[in-house]
């Protein structure tokens, strides 16, 4: 009886199927193609829940799937293991010719019985014969997704997941293009927390669950700021900074400050869209852009302005050393821009004194 274990998968992970080519097998098997390492832990995140949340077992390069063909797994793993097979770009010619084997054989069935997913660190041009052999003993290749305009890679993984809109509008925003940094965390949530209660898990359990994972990113800053929240501000810029992050790297984060003022002055001189990205420097439809474009439209050139005012007092006195200590000007300065955005200032205070060559 041919089993179909893509239904499953379009339920689950709603708009990713665009991203591989569905196949109808008797046991599970996926070839997931891309020079990035991230998307290859994803991809494995989302075939261990496809197959009901079972363990990974990784087959050791020298040793690929050759014990299978008698029906038995490596290293003490058991017939409930998703078997992992990466395969580097110079090994792809070999474990072609492998699989190819187990094809001819007849030992496909087996080899990826429960489950086989196979994932090549290369640019796709290296795989087309393998790509064409999973897909005849009725596998799935899955590739990196093309996100349609204004959208991005980070996008595209957040619509595999049921995070609430707050939760997932937090994670595009932290992880801009560099959706690798989210990828733990959306692997850890996939397999950790039904889908069904995902859309419980709040900005602040996901703040916290970044810094566990280590992704101690700068820019986590940025979101209760934009928020108007002085509070969460400062306790999320204590956290980054116990993380071990330099107070100037936080610094260098909100420069851009600097263009959305800029953005605003143009905004409120009637500039179009299209205008204000080239004045920039930045693609029209870049998610970079977009952010600060609607951030500029809805804060209006006063706040833009004293923003920018703000961070340049940061980048001055944490160069210059001329006021208070690194961490003690950046823990005043973060909460205060939270109070512009917010409406409850209406001038910056000077706390650093310009110097020669400030």
């Amino acid at each position: 009886m041919v089993l179909c274990r893509c239904r499953l998968f379009a339920e689950l992970y709603a708009n990713s199927g665009a991203w591989c080519e569905k196949g109808f097998l008797m046991t599970f098997l996926r070839l997931v193609v891309d020079k990035d390492a991230s998307f290859g832990v994803f991809q494995e995140a989302l075939a261990r829940v496809e197959l009901g949340g079972v363990p990974a077992h990784y087959v050791r390069d020298g040793e690929p799937l050759a014990a299978c063909r008698e029906g038995t797994l490596l290293d003490g793993g058991d017939s409930s293991s998703l078997i992992v097979r990466r395969v580097p770009a110079d090994d792809v010619k070999r474990f072609s010719q492998f699989f190819g084997g187990l094809v001819e054989g007849g030992d496909v069935a087996r080899a990826a019985d429960p489950g086989l997913l196979i994932v090549c660190e290369c640019p796709r041009t290296s795989t087309r014969k393998l790509e064409k052999m999973v897909r005849d003993a009725g596998g799935d290749v899955v590739v990196m997704p093309k996100p349609a305009r204004g959208r991005s890679v980070a996008d595209e993984l957040l619509d595999c997941t049921g995070l609430s809109v707050d939760a997932k509008r937090f994670l595009r925003g932290y992880a801009g293009e560099d959706f690798q940094v989210i990828v733990p965390v959306l692997s850890q949530i996939m397999l950790g927390v039904e889908r069904g209660d995902q859309h419980r898990i709040s900005v602040d359990n996901l703040t916290g669950r970044l810094l566990r994972e280590g992704s101690l990113k700068p820019w986590l800053v940025e979101e209760p700021i934009f928020r108007g929240d002085g509070a969460e501000a400062l306790r999320v810029c204590r956290r980054v900074l116990s993380g071990g992050v330099h107070p100037l790297a936080v610094a260098k984060i909100l420069e851009k400050m600097g263009p959305l003022s800029r953005a605003a002055s143009l905004l409120q001189v009637g500039c179009e869209r299209r205008e204000v990205a080239q004045a920039l420097g930045l693609d029209v439809s870049s998610y970079q852009f977009r952010v600060l474009f609607d951030r500029a439209r809805a804060l209006g050139v006063a706040k833009c302005r004293m923003l920018s005012d703000v961070s340049s007092q940061l980048s001055r006195g944490l160069k210059s050393s001329t006021v208070f200590g690194g961490e003690e000007l950046l823990l005043l300065l973060v909460p205060l821009m939270a109070d512009v955005v917010a409406g409850r200032v209406c001038r910056v205070p000077r706390f650093v004194r310009d110097l020669p060559g400030n």
